[in-house]
């Protein structure tokens, strides 16, 4: 058995310069030398870019005019812009990862809309033009004011990622960060068309605790790259502007 195995090997060995004779009689090419590897290519620091547009969501609004009045709040928005962000990461393990990002957001418009009752307490123009009229202490008309803003923000976050089992190349993840935004108030102003009044707010800018969650999926395009798709749910406070005129509450006099 082991004279049959020599003579088998030896055979092989026999037929090789061979078959390379016979390839190159064909002319056909020399196979493509190996790829040499790429140092460093795959190591645990990262880099990423990312971008995206958020859906704000506005929990309330307040003004110093609200403790002088009844102010009814029935509309208030932050339109969407995009942001646009790097980041450089460490994997820390197979399932571990962290990374520190910074962003910039675009100016987004802010819009917000309410009305305050006249000085009897009611939001009938007639009767309170009749005490404006007639000299009543402390009477004015009633009014609304039509808020309009552009909001500017940078964003700083440390995160971590727990990464999910990979399935056909797509890893689910999830995470959270904690971090500062930056937040500016550009351009605020304030018309009350009832009462043909108008207000300004000075630009005013201030830094707050920002925190965010995420959950997402990651894409391996190649052992180099990927792509990530994912939610994220930043939180912070955009700061009040001071007002640098107005006239909202003055009752119109004829």
């Amino acid at each position: 058995m082991g004279q049959t195995r020599s003579i088998i090997l030896a055979t092989a060995l026999a037929m090789a310069p061979v078959a390379a004779a016979n390839a190159a009689d064909l002319g056909l090419p020399p196979p493509p030398p190996l790829p040499e590897p790429c140092i460093g290519c795959t190591g645990p620091v990262y880099f990423k870019g990312f971008i995206g547009a958020p859906n704000p969501v506005v929990r309330d609004i307040s003004s110093e005019l609200f403790q002088f009045n009844d102010f009814e709040v029935f509309h208030e928005d932050i339109k969407s812009t995009p942001f646009f962000g790097i980041g450089v990461g460490y994997q820390w393990n197979s399932w571990l990862r962290f990374d520190a990002t910074g962003e910039y957001r675009g100016k987004s418009l802010f819009i917000a809309q309410d009305r305050y009752p006249g000085g009897n307490g009611t939001f009938n123009v007639d009767s309170n033009a009749i005490d404006v009229e007639d000299g009543v202490p402390g009477a004015f008309l009633p009014g609304t004011n039509e808020y309009t803003a552009d909001i500017e923000s940078w964003v700083g976050l440390a995160n971590a990622y727990i990464d999910l089992p990979t399935i056909w190349c797509i890893t689910p993840y999830v995470g959270g960060g904690i971090g500062v935004a930056s937040v500016s108030v550009l351009g605020l102003k304030d018309v009350n068309v009832p009462n043909l009044g108008v207000a300004y707010g000075a630009d005013h800018t201030e830094t707050n605790f920002a925190w965010a969650f995420y959950g997402g999926l990651a894409y391996e395009v190649n052992p180099i790259s990927a792509m990530h798709g994912a939610a994220a749910s930043p939180l912070t406070t955009i700061p009040a502007p001071t007002r640098a005129s107005t006239s909202t509450t003055s009752p119109r006099t004829t």
